[in-house]
């Protein structure tokens, strides 16, 4: 990165503040290295080994988690009485390294209490123009967003997937589940189509791609869990957040199971977490932005290590 782009970063980092500060929203910080971690069974972990004092016995180390998001964390702040906060901090993937990846990346969340998925929907808008300028703003459901493949993704096939992405002379990798073949296909046909010069706010994803989201009552079948682009590249994910710690349980539960099927090891339960939520989750909507992606998109940089002071290669 160079020291013009530096500056610029800065700058970004400020208004973004700024843009929290005018809204009454707190900036607060949680831990990056944790006992647990959120369960996605397609995010992969860095994990390390903690010991309380040098040389401690192999009994009394623990395995402990670099964050993928401080979801967790930050939703115990709630459930603690804290109102509307955000944070900029580093999270942590495990294989994911490219033009627009890094491994070690810093992000934006933000929970808005008493708010729903519309609202918070437009805020993410708010927030992306602020840096990038007023753009147009097209809103679409996930289904509709798939239309133009000819899929429709609440009820589809692997193997229905498979032959659309094939007649369009994509390379297919493995697809073992639905999910996975709705994600290609989402990666190399709808996100590319995306109009180039519009932010793009993308709701209602099938359930099982929303692992902590609120079902839609009028749809079982989605969630209540929206992505917001500019162009073809994601920007945020964020959800009307699922309050029921039971409810919670059961989903990441289930995650790891898909975890196992997928050959991973599973990932202990946040305990802390779940006993957070059964004190009582305010309702309220969240979202996660990928800072280094709008800074690289308002600089006019084309790739994201172009943003960093040390890309993971030079790292």
């Amino acid at each position: 990165m160079s020291w013009s782009t530096a500056q610029k970063r800065a700058a970004i980092l400020s208004r973004i503040r700024d843009f929290f500060a005018s809204r009454n929203v707190i900036e607060v910080e949680t831990p990056i290295l944790s006992s647990a971690c959120s369960i996605d069974c397609h995010l992969d972990v860095f994990s390390a080994e903690y010991s309380p004092v040098p040389g401690a016995p192999a009994q009394k180390r623990e395995r402990v988690y670099h964050r993928t998001s401080p979801e967790f964390h930050m939703k115990r702040l709630l459930a603690a009485g804290y109102g509307d906060i955000y944070q900029i901090g580093k999270v942590f993937r495990n294989g994911e390294l490219g033009r627009i990846h890094n491994p070690e990346f810093t992000m934006l969340e933000w929970y808005r209490t008493c708010w729903n998925m519309e609202a918070l929907i437009d805020e993410t808008v708010d927030c992306i123009a602020a840096i990038l300028g007023r753009r147009k703003v097209l809103k679409t459901t996930y289904a509709d967003a798939f239309t133009a493949t000819g899929i429709d993704p609440l009820a589809t096939s692997i193997e229905e997937v498979r032959t659309v992405c094939v007649s369009r002379n994509l390379a297919v990798p493995p697809l073992p589940t639905v999910t996975d073949a709705l994600q290609f296909a989402m990666a190399a046909i709808v996100e590319p189509s995306l109009p180039p010069d519009a932010i793009t706010a993308i709701s209602l994803f099938p359930a099982d791609q929303s692992v902590l989201a609120v079902i839609d009552k009028n749809d079982p079948r989605v969630a209540k869990r929206f992505e917001v682009y500019y162009g073809s590249i994601e920007l945020a994910n964020g959800f009307e957040e699922l309050a029921d710690a039971h409810e919670n349980e059961l989903r990441q539960q289930e995650e790891n199971a898909r975890r196992r099927s997928l050959g991973k090891d599973e990932l202990p339960l946040d305990q802390r977490f779940l006993a957070a939520l059964e004190s009582g989750l305010p309702p309220c909507s969240g979202v996660a932005l990928g800072l280094d992606r709008l800074i690289m998109l308002a600089t006019g940089e084309k790739t994201l290590g172009s943003v960093l002071a040390f890309p993971w290669e030079r790292s």
